[in-house]
Protein backbone atom coordinates (compact mmCIF):
# COMPACT_ATOMS: atom_id res chain seq x y z
CA UNK A 1 0.00 0.00 0.00
CA UNK A 2 2.86 2.54 1.05
CA UNK A 3 5.82 3.04 -0.70
CA UNK A 4 8.74 1.66 0.40
CA UNK A 5 10.79 5.57 0.80
CA UNK A 6 7.72 6.75 2.64
CA UNK A 7 7.40 3.73 4.94
CA UNK A 8 10.75 4.42 5.95
CA UNK A 9 10.29 8.22 5.96
CA UNK A 10 7.18 7.75 8.58
CA UNK A 11 8.39 5.03 10.24
CA UNK A 12 12.06 6.63 10.98
CA UNK A 13 9.88 10.33 11.93
CA UNK A 14 8.39 8.01 14.40
CA UNK A 15 10.80 5.69 15.71
CA UNK A 16 13.47 9.11 16.61
CA UNK A 17 10.07 11.04 18.10
CA UNK A 18 9.05 7.89 20.36
CA UNK A 19 9.96 9.13 23.39
CA UNK A 20 8.95 13.03 22.56
CA UNK A 21 5.50 11.77 21.64
CA UNK A 22 4.44 9.38 24.81
CA UNK A 23 5.01 11.65 26.67
CA UNK A 24 1.80 13.75 25.40
CA UNK A 25 -0.21 10.40 26.57
CA UNK A 26 1.14 10.51 30.33
CA UNK A 27 1.01 14.05 31.23
CA UNK A 28 5.38 14.07 31.48
CA UNK A 29 5.65 17.26 29.24
CA UNK A 30 6.82 20.87 30.72
CA UNK A 31 3.47 22.72 32.37
CA UNK A 32 3.93 25.31 28.99
CA UNK A 33 3.75 21.68 26.96
CA UNK A 34 0.56 20.83 28.37
CA UNK A 35 -0.88 23.64 28.12
CA UNK A 36 -0.21 23.46 24.44
CA UNK A 37 -1.29 19.89 23.91
CA UNK A 38 -4.79 21.20 25.64
CA UNK A 39 -5.11 24.24 23.63
CA UNK A 40 -3.75 23.33 20.28
CA UNK A 41 -3.78 18.98 20.86
CA UNK A 42 -6.95 18.52 22.82
CA UNK A 43 -8.33 16.29 19.72
CA UNK A 44 -6.41 13.52 20.60
CA UNK A 45 -7.82 13.23 24.16
CA UNK A 46 -11.07 13.60 22.88
CA UNK A 47 -10.55 10.72 19.89
CA UNK A 48 -9.32 8.24 22.88
CA UNK A 49 -12.35 9.26 24.69
CA UNK A 50 -14.40 8.65 21.73
CA UNK A 51 -13.12 5.61 20.35
CA UNK A 52 -13.72 3.82 23.98
CA UNK A 53 -17.30 5.20 24.23
CA UNK A 54 -17.88 3.36 20.53
CA UNK A 55 -16.59 -0.09 21.07
CA UNK A 56 -19.00 -2.42 22.34
CA UNK A 57 -17.94 -4.23 25.88
CA UNK A 58 -14.79 -5.55 25.23
CA UNK A 59 -14.56 -8.38 27.14
CA UNK A 60 -12.94 -11.47 26.56
CA UNK A 61 -12.44 -10.03 22.68
CA UNK A 62 -9.70 -9.53 20.35
CA UNK A 63 -8.34 -6.32 19.29
CA UNK A 64 -6.29 -5.10 16.56
CA UNK A 65 -4.41 -1.65 17.03
CA UNK A 66 -3.09 -0.24 13.40
CA UNK A 67 -0.35 2.22 14.36
CA UNK A 68 0.14 1.35 17.82
CA UNK A 69 2.55 3.70 18.73
CA UNK A 70 3.37 3.85 22.22
CA UNK A 71 0.34 1.80 23.59
CA UNK A 72 -1.90 3.71 25.42
CA UNK A 73 -5.20 2.36 22.80
CA UNK A 74 -3.66 -1.41 23.51
CA UNK A 75 -2.95 -1.09 26.83
CA UNK A 76 -6.98 0.69 27.45
CA UNK A 77 -8.52 -1.84 25.22
CA UNK A 78 -6.79 -4.77 27.39
CA UNK A 79 -8.09 -2.72 30.64
CA UNK A 80 -11.33 -3.05 29.08
CA UNK A 81 -11.50 -6.63 29.55
CA UNK A 82 -10.17 -7.86 25.66
CA UNK A 83 -8.54 -11.13 25.96
CA UNK A 84 -5.94 -10.52 23.17
CA UNK A 85 -4.63 -6.84 22.38
CA UNK A 86 -2.35 -6.76 19.32
CA UNK A 87 -0.14 -3.55 18.37
CA UNK A 88 0.97 -3.17 15.09
CA UNK A 89 3.54 -0.37 14.62
CA UNK A 90 6.22 0.55 12.10
CA UNK A 91 8.94 2.34 14.47
CA UNK A 92 11.16 -0.17 16.67
CA UNK A 93 11.21 2.72 19.71
CA UNK A 94 7.22 2.94 19.71
CA UNK A 95 7.48 -0.97 19.85
CA UNK A 96 9.38 -0.50 22.54
CA UNK A 97 7.55 1.78 24.34
CA UNK A 98 4.53 -0.10 24.05
CA UNK A 99 6.01 -2.88 25.71
CA UNK A 100 6.96 -1.29 28.52
CA UNK A 101 3.52 0.24 28.95
CA UNK A 102 1.84 -3.24 28.53
CA UNK A 103 4.29 -4.66 31.42
CA UNK A 104 4.29 -1.09 33.68
CA UNK A 105 0.45 -1.94 33.83
CA UNK A 106 0.77 -5.46 34.39
CA UNK A 107 -0.95 -6.96 31.53
CA UNK A 108 1.62 -7.87 29.12
CA UNK A 109 0.22 -11.58 28.94
CA UNK A 110 -3.05 -9.86 26.88
CA UNK A 111 -0.63 -7.84 24.78
CA UNK A 112 1.33 -8.68 21.60
CA UNK A 113 3.07 -6.27 19.47
CA UNK A 114 4.46 -6.84 15.76
CA UNK A 115 6.87 -4.77 14.28
CA UNK A 116 5.58 -4.11 10.77
CA UNK A 117 3.63 -1.97 8.37
CA UNK A 118 -0.10 -2.76 7.53
CA UNK A 119 -1.64 -4.31 6.01
CA UNK A 120 1.32 -6.92 4.89
CA UNK A 121 2.69 -7.25 8.25
CA UNK A 122 -0.99 -7.79 10.06
CA UNK A 123 -0.97 -10.57 11.99
CA UNK A 124 -3.65 -13.87 10.57
CA UNK A 125 -6.54 -14.08 11.29
CA UNK A 126 -9.83 -12.00 12.23
CA UNK A 127 -10.04 -9.73 14.96
CA UNK A 128 -13.47 -8.47 16.76
CA UNK A 129 -12.12 -5.06 16.41
CA UNK A 130 -9.42 -2.81 15.16
CA UNK A 131 -8.61 0.96 16.27
CA UNK A 132 -6.85 2.88 13.80
CA UNK A 133 -6.17 6.40 15.02
CA UNK A 134 -3.92 8.86 13.59
CA UNK A 135 -2.52 6.33 10.72
CA UNK A 136 -5.21 7.27 7.52
CA UNK A 137 -2.98 10.49 7.95
CA UNK A 138 0.05 8.90 6.45
CA UNK A 139 -1.96 6.36 3.74
CA UNK A 140 -1.31 7.10 -0.19
CA UNK A 141 -4.37 4.39 -0.83
CA UNK A 142 -6.76 5.06 1.69
CA UNK A 143 -9.78 2.97 0.22
CA UNK A 144 -7.11 -0.18 -0.20
CA UNK A 145 -6.05 0.12 2.90
CA UNK A 146 -9.91 0.36 4.52
CA UNK A 147 -10.62 -2.51 2.22
CA UNK A 148 -7.73 -4.24 4.20
CA UNK A 149 -9.56 -4.00 7.54
CA UNK A 150 -12.39 -4.76 6.97
CA UNK A 151 -11.03 -8.06 6.03
CA UNK A 152 -9.96 -8.56 9.66
CA UNK A 153 -12.78 -7.34 11.40
CA UNK A 154 -15.54 -9.05 12.83
CA UNK A 155 -17.85 -6.44 14.70
CA UNK A 156 -16.17 -3.35 14.53
CA UNK A 157 -13.55 -0.82 13.43
CA UNK A 158 -13.06 2.95 14.81
CA UNK A 159 -10.61 5.10 12.85
CA UNK A 160 -9.78 8.58 12.75
CA UNK A 161 -9.67 10.74 9.73
CA UNK A 162 -7.11 13.77 9.17
CA UNK A 163 -8.93 16.96 8.86
CA UNK A 164 -7.46 19.42 6.69
CA UNK A 165 -6.35 22.15 8.84
CA UNK A 166 -4.53 25.63 8.03
CA UNK A 167 -1.25 25.10 9.86
CA UNK A 168 -1.26 21.13 10.73
CA UNK A 169 -1.76 20.52 7.19
CA UNK A 170 1.25 21.69 5.56
CA UNK A 171 3.76 21.12 8.63
CA UNK A 172 3.01 17.04 8.46
CA UNK A 173 3.81 17.26 4.58
CA UNK A 174 6.78 18.83 5.37
CA UNK A 175 7.46 16.57 8.20
CA UNK A 176 6.35 12.96 7.02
Amino acid sequence: MLTKKHDRLVGTYFDKAAVTFDTFYDGKRSRFMRWVDKKFRSDMFERFRLTFGALDSLEGSTVLDIGCGSGPYVVEAARRGARQVTGLDMAPGMIALATQRADAAGLCEKCRFTLGNFPQDAPQGQFDYAIVMGVTDYVPDTAAFLRAVAKLVKRRAVLSFPSKHWFRTPVRKMRY
